[in-house]
């Protein structure tokens, strides 16, 4: 074979060597996004660039394989170039709508509102309904995101039929499935308020909880947040619908909504649209089956502190103290106040042991959390701190006495409060003066705390009369310490007692009181100067 042939035969050879396609590397690099490796597409589509005649085709692809890595602002950029270099109509659309979609979406991530997110949602529904209108097979990825953005949007018109197209062209893509029963959702309660709209909600009813149970069944058993958080979005949806339909299922799908996530559920909000009896029994049989699976977890806190707390306004006392029991047993700190309704239930049912119990965990664990709890009904705890600390004298629990006269005095800040407790530290003292001797230390102890605690209530009312007479008579008389500061006080107690009996409108009894207290003064000033030394 001469020269000329074996050139001309290597030549048939490179001419016939097959090239590759656009569908081929657009199909293998789209296959790899669709599977979230991007990175890989990316280099599918950088290698088109080289091969292909023309660049513009797969440099967009480039640049969404860089929008499916995040880098949104370098994709920016980018289109910007392809713009000005006249690349114009679906490429670029879908583009822009892609990049402000996924701006959307991270500002949704963290939390974001406002006139920028708005303005991003807007402007994603703008590029990603143009740029499917006509080229929905080649920019099938882009209808998700465009009826995710018309949804939140409430443009359920086109929403819906863009969230029907991404079905079709990924079946099995259970965020597809979720977003179809959310809007179907939504279209059945704006059907359902319509006069002549029954018909249509039966069949949007039927489309939303079809949709909602293709994606339990796509998700399956989630090993991720992302997964568990989308099973139980969807079940609490279903829930939801179904509750509204009067169907018993929504039984069974709440109750699998919180054995998915049981820390994900708004249980505030739940509480308010769904009835009390079965909002318990939804959220009890949740997590028991939760439980199954793990057995005292924080993320169950939440929802046993719910079921308790709803138990306990449904007046089921019983079911309401175990929740509260179970929530604790969590280890959850968004259930501190478990603790106060654990004790108030368990008052209400003359537990009072079991309540001062609770109350004193409360108390010695988080003061501010049982303030907050206490500050909820004012009145009723005020009176409920009050009969307990008369049960705990009555019973001679000297110690649990003295935290709850403590305890009320420093919740309500008032005067009464901090002389109840001063008396009742005396008395306890003297007590402990009779049973132990003269000598014995718990029992001056206590005079000097119930000093403190009259400081405390002369601190709210300076000029009360009682509070410095009883200041005066304490140092004076029970502890013998300090007489010209007691000599002081008896003197203020006598002019205060006189000031206020100047009022003439004063009631009878008010009256009598400060006559007394100004008499009593004028009698331990005198007997306080003859006992001083001359």
């Amino acid at each position: 074979m001469n020269v000329f042939s074996l050139g001309a035969l290597l030549g048939c050879l490179l001419f016939a060597a097959p090239q590759e396609s656009e569908i081929d590397w657009l199909t293998r690099g789209r296959a790899l996004l669709d599977q979230g490796k991007a990175a890989e597409a990316q280099l599918v589509f950088e290698e088109a660039r080289e091969l292909a005649v023309s660049d513009s085709e797969p440099r967009i692809w480039v640049v969404r394989s860089w929008l499916a890595q995040g880098r949104v602002n370098d994709s920016l950029d980018a289109i910007d170039e392809l713009a000005a270099e006249g690349i114009s109509g679906a490429p670029i659309h879908y583009l822009y709508g892609m990049s402000w979609f996924l701006a959307a979406e991270a500002k949704l991530k963290s939390g974001g509102a406002g006139t920028s997110l708005r303005r991003n949602i807007l402007d994603a529904i703008h590029h990603l309904q143009l740029a499917t209108e006509e080229h929905h097979d080649r920019y099938r990825d882009a209808l998700r995101p465009l009826a995710k953005m018309a949804w939140m949007n409430q443009r359920l018109d086109l929403a819906a039929p863009a969230a029907d197209l991404a079905s079709g062209y990924y079946p099995a893509d259970a965020r597809i499935a979720h977003l179809q029963g959310r809007i179907a959702h939504e279209q059945f309660t704006i059907a359902i308020a319509e006069p002549d709209g029954a018909e249509r909600a039966s069949s949007l009813a039927e489309k939303s909880t079809g949709a909602y149970r293709r994606t339990t069944v796509l998700i399956g058993v989630p090993v991720d947040a992302i997964g568990k958080v989308l099973l139980a979005e969807t079940w609490v949806q279903l829930g939801r619908l179904y509750f509204t339909l009067g169907d018993e299922r929504a039984v069974e799908a709440l109750a699998n909504a919180v054995s998915s996530k049981p820390d994900h559920l708004d249980y505030r909000e739940l509480s308010t649209v769904i009835a009390p009896d079965l909002f318990i029994q939804s959220v009890e049989l949740g997590l028991a089956k939760f439980e199954e699976r793990a057995r005292h977890q924080p993320e169950s806190g939440g929802a046993y502190w719910w079921l308790g707390y709803t138990a306990f306004r449904s007046n089921q006392l019983e079911r309401a103290e175990r929740a509260f029991v179970a929530a604790l047993a969590s280890k959850s700190e968004a259930v501190e106040s478990a603790w106060y309704y654990l004790g108030r239930l368990r008052y209400v049912q003359r537990n009072f042991s079991g309540a001062i119990s609770a109350l004193r965990s409360s108390w010695e664990r988080n003061p501010a959390a049982l303030f907050s709890s206490l500050d909820i009904d004012k009145q009723f705890n005020i009176a409920m701190l009050d009969s307990l600390a008369g049960w705990c004298v009555r019973q001679r629990r000297t110690i649990d006495a003295t935290i709850f006269y403590e305890l009320s005095a420093e919740f309500t800040q008032s005067a009464e409060a901090w002389q109840k407790l001063g008396l009742f530290l005396i008395s306890e003292g003297e007590r402990l003066y009779a049973e132990h001797g003269p000598e014995f230390p718990l029992a001056r102890r206590s005079h000097l705390t119930a000093l403190a605690a009259f400081q405390r209530a002369l601190e709210i009312e300076p000029r009360s009369p009682l509070y410095l007479l009883s200041t005066a008579r304490h140092l004076h008389r029970t502890l013998k310490i300090e007489p010209d500061r007691a000599l002081e006080l008896y003197g203020k107690a006598r002019l205060e007692a006189g000031r206020l009996l100047a009022d003439s409108k004063l009631p009878v009894e008010r009256s009598s009181e400060l006559r007394a207290i100004r008499s009593e003064a004028r009698r331990s000033i005198d007997e306080l100067l003859q006992d001083q030394p001359r």
